[in-house]
């Protein structure tokens, strides 16, 4: 196939060596043709003027002559001014002729004697007519002395234009010819070099079709290959999204058990040194529980299957949320927490999961890299777009530590996860979630000084009143019954201690079976584990509703990706408590139950 490329190369080459010998050929004959017209204009237009400066002289001199001799017989003034019209009309086509050919001006010399002996001959005649002697006025131009200088200078003009006239088309000619003879030449070549063209070119497609042949072949064992490629990669990824869903599930699992005992040991913790240590403890489960979400963000951001919610939300929400963690994770390292809230539309529609989400990893990163000074967040708005600025006091990054930045799994410096840890993911996960919401980030950092944080998101604004959720942050439920299906016996402790702590009163069962088959009308909601032995959390929800539609049913799980969170509300499932969990999403979503009751 080498040598088969080789030789189409060579023939493509001599093909193109011939279309451009075409091209030149063409760039030269065209302006010569064009000139040659041009020329034969021109020399056409001069072999007129030739023609009609020879009529011009001939009728204006037999003008003069015809004016002079009735002046002298009939006397009448009118034929004198005819006559001196004529002459200065001669004069001019005489200075005219005169610049046409060198031969007309040597001819107009050789005769100005004769030409001046005829003027003296008919002022004189005119003379002897004004002074009454018509007789001898007539005489002399009448006399063959006239005639005879009349036809010496009528001959010679004559002679002289005929033959400028045939000058300039035996030029005209030759120059024709010669043309006719380049064209001829060039016509020639022409046709040779569309021969060897028409030559090449079959060569070439036979070269090119053989060649093609070959790479079919080739092609065809590469897609071959690259199926049965593909085919593997398919079921990686299904086994690698498979993965992903159960080390989500067992991972959030045992981080609800951490998670919630810490959540419920807090409130048993009196003196300030446990609480910090409390609360050092589940900012890390927090953090862990971010590390779990990037990840799996990640690989739907890959898979380009992550999708962006247009709904109203308030911003306010999200700034008391991201202010209640933050100010506690700033105060731990002695830093300062700021926000400045210069928005004056708070009602907006988007994603705002998402662009707490945002915050929430560009403020983490702000806190890991600032050891003194603090963190501001600045929140502003336009017409139609959300900046969100977050600046600090910390380490700083120089040109090159920023662009790599947003990459994946690095951090600005690899000394870095070392001294603050990290996966890299964070910031990457940010940039994404930014281009999907067609919005900007900039990043404006000076090393040892700090970095700001400029990101921009094109939203509308919900014109629509959001009704404040005056829903208590502190909640305590009367007479309110729950059934809890859960056969992680860590999970169904800490659940069931969650709820006791606000006045619900909790009966449990291990699956789903001996949900479905329990005294659901005793219970004001029931809580469903989705993974359970003998019946599913999903399987137990269809039947419920098939006998309770009314009654409320949660899903309490720790398989929460959109695919799955969008499966159970098809199914029923009238929420999702995800684990971790989070005691006052529990509160306020059961809350929530009670008010619509």
């Amino acid at each position: 196939m080498s040598s088969s490329l080789s030789s189409s190369r060579k023939t493509r080459s001599r093909i193109l060596i011939l279309f451009g010998l075409i091209v030149c050929s063409l760039v030269v004959i065209v302006p010569f043709m064009l000139q040659g017209v041009e020329e034969q204009a021109d020399q056409s237009l001069h072999i007129e003027d030739i023609k009609k400066v020879t009529s011009d002289i001939l009728y204006f001199d037999e003008v003069l002559t015809n004016s002079a001799r009735i002046y002298t017989i009939q006397t009448d003034e009118s034929w004198k001014i005819r006559y001196d019209q004529a002459a200065l009309a001669l004069d001019g086509t005489l200075a005219l002729a005169q610049t046409l050919d060198p031969v007309i001006r040597e001819a107009i010399s050789a005769v100005s004697e004769a030409n001046d002996e005829l003027i003296f001959i008919e002022t004189n005649a005119f003379d002897l007519v004004d002074a009454g002697k018509v007789s001898e006025a007539r005489e002399l131009l009448f006399n063959e002395r006239y005639t005879e200088l009349k036809n010496i200078y009528n001959k010679s003009v004559s002679l002289a234009l005929e033959q400028t006239r045939s000058n300039a088309q035996q030029l005209l000619e030759q120059k024709q010819e010669f043309r006719n003879q380049v064209l001829l030449i060039t016509f020639v070549g022409l046709v040779i070099t569309l021969l060897l063209i028409l030559f090449f070119q079959f060569k070439h497609f036979k070269t090119t079709d053989q060649t093609i042949n070959e790479l079919l072949e080739s092609l065809q064992q590469k897609l071959t290959e690259s199926k049965a490629t593909t085919e593997k990669l398919e079921v990686a990824s299904k086994a690698k999204n498979l993965f992903l869903a159960n080390m989500s599930h067992e991972l959030r699992t045992p981080m609800n058990g951490i998670y919630g005992n810490l959540q419920l040991l807090k409130d048993h913790l009196t003196d300030q040194e446990s609480l910090e240590l409390a609360d050092s403890a589940l900012r890390s489960s927090r953090m862990l529980t971010l590390i779990v979400n990037d990840i799996l963000d990640l690989t739907k951001i890959e898979a380009n299957k992550l999708e962006i919610e247009h709904a109203p939300f308030s911003i306010q929400e999200i700034i008391q949320d991201i202010t209640q963690v933050y100010e506690r994770e700033c105060q731990s390292k002695d830093l300062s927490f700021e926000v400045k809230n210069n928005l004056s539309d708070e009602d907006w529609i988007g994603d705002s999961l998402r662009i707490k989400q945002i915050i929430w990893n560009v403020l983490n990163n702000s806190v890991k890299f600032t050891e003194k000074g603090g963190i501001t967040l600045t929140l502003s708005n336009h017409e139609d777009s959300l900046s969100i600025i977050i600046s600090d006091t910390g380490i700083g990054m120089n040109v090159t530590e920023i662009d790599r930045l947003f990459k994946e799994f690095e951090q600005a410096d690899t000394s870095t996860t070392r001294k603050y840890g990290g996966t890299g993911l964070g910031m990457s996960i940010v940039k994404s979630l930014i281009e999907k919401m067609d919005g900007k980030i900039n990043v404006t950092s000076q090393l040892g000084y700090g970095t700001a944080i400029e990101i921009e998101l094109q939203l509308n604004r919900n014109k629509d009143t959001i009704v404040n959720d005056s829903t208590p942050t502190e909640y305590y439920f009367d007479d309110f019954k729950v059934l809890v299906a859960e056969d992680n016996s860590v999970n169904l402790k800490i659940v069931s201690a969650m709820l006791k702590k606000v006045n619900v009163s909790v009966s449990s069962v291990s699956n789903g079976k001996q949900a479905v088959e329990s005294e659901l009308e005793k219970f004001d909601a029931i809580l469903l584990d989705i993974h359970m032995p003998l019946m599913d959390g999903m399987e137990a929800c269809k039947l419920i509703k098939e006998q309770h539609p009314n009654l409320p049913v949660l899903a309490l799980t720790a398989s929460v990706l959109k695919d799955d969170v969008e499966k159970y509300a098809k199914i029923g499932f009238d929420a999702v408590v995800a684990k971790p969990i989070e005691k006052q999403l529990l509160y306020k979503t059961l809350h929530n139950f009670v008010q619509s009751n």
